[in-house]
């Protein structure tokens, strides 16, 4: 994902495989790169990595800049001994500082 190997690529037909599209946001979810956010890739996920999905509409470029200001914060909340994964937790938790559009008058953050 950083550009250093070959993309390594797995089929589409499995069931239990989830999919991302080059403008979907990536987090990686276990070992001492939890936290690390990616986005402009196509394809199937890996078992450790998730797939942010929003629940309101929020600028995807901000959302990517937030998450990545949050690296040390979901870093430094793994669960795990020897594979550390990204407490969900954290995650669930985070709260999303936005400015209202001014078409919205509802002013709480998004979780």
């Amino acid at each position: 994902m950083r550009g250093s190997k070959e993309a390594e690529y797995a089929s589409v037909k499995d069931r239990n495989s989830i999919t991302v599209e080059k403008s979907e946001t990536i987090i990686i979810c276990d070992g001492s790169n939890s936290g690390e956010v990616f986005t402009g890739f196509r394809g199937v996920l890996s078992s450790t990595m998730g797939k942010i999905s929003k629940k309101a509409a929020i600028d995807d470029n901000y959302l990517r800049v937030f998450l990545a200001s949050t690296f040390e914060v979901f870093n430094g909340a793994k669960t795990g001994a020897a594979i550390p994964h990204l407490d969900k937790e954290a995650m669930y938790n985070l709260y999303l500082p936005f400015l209202p559009s001014p078409n919205n008058s509802d002013s709480s953050p998004p979780r």
